[in-house]
Parts: structure tokens; sequence; C-alpha cells
């Protein structure tokens, strides 16, 4: 638990739910906002209660990090026809897809600069 006032210059300052008027005194249980309002101007804590520590994990209290296979695609396979440009744009999208093994290719722009840098590559 805390006291905290609001001094900053806005007439109220709402904070996760919580209406700050100016000068007025708020008593907040959570932690979180009460670390929450500290860090921003304007706030000042009135009692004297510290915060409790954070919890730091022991030893033995987390997972270790295991190694995880990445599943890269061979960029650049495949065959780059040479009427590419006057394909239609969606085909442009699907081949650039094929090609460069990313499927967040959606744009004629983004197809073609891919085909393109493709290209310069080989």
């Amino acid at each position: 638990m805390a006291i905290l006032r609001y001094d900053g210059p806005l007439e109220v300052r709402e904070l996760w739910g919580v209406s700050f008027v100016y000068g007025e005194q708020v008593e907040i249980h959570d932690t979180a906002l009460i670390e929450k309002a500290l860090r921003l101007d304007g706030f000042v804590r009135l009692d004297a209660i510290p915060l409790p520590e954070p919890a730091t994990p022991a030893p033995g209290d987390y997972e270790p990090v295991t190694e995880v296979e990445v599943k890269i695609p061979a960029v650049g396979s495949g065959t780059i026809p040479e009427n590419w440009r006057d394909m239609h744009w969606k085909q442009r999208v699907k081949l650039a897809k094929q090609l460069s093994g990313m499927d967040d290719i959606s744009t004629t722009e983004a197809a073609d600069a891919t085909i393109e840098a493709l290209l310069e590559a080989r």
C-alpha cells in the first residue's frame, strides 16, 4: 500500500483506471501501479513504506533455454522466368514467395523488389 499525490500539469491524470486529481491523496494497493506512477513526472509518494523488492528466481527456479531447430528456406531456389515482369501481379507475388521463402510478401512492389534482389544475388 502507498499514498500517492499527483502534482503534475493536468487537473486529473488517469493511470490504469485510477483517477488522480491534482493535489489530492490516493491510497493505492497495487504495487505495479505504484511503481509505474512513481516513474512518471508529477507523482509523489507521501508515506514512507518501501515497496517490496521484486522476487528474483533462485538458480534452480527457471527453465534453461534449450536449442531450437530453425528451418531456413532455400532462398533463391527455383527458376525466374525471363518474362516475370509481364506476369500478372498475383503471379509475381506468388513467385516471390516461392523463391524467397517469405510468406509476408503481399504487394507488387515487395514482390518485384524481392525478385530483383534474387536476380542480383545470382
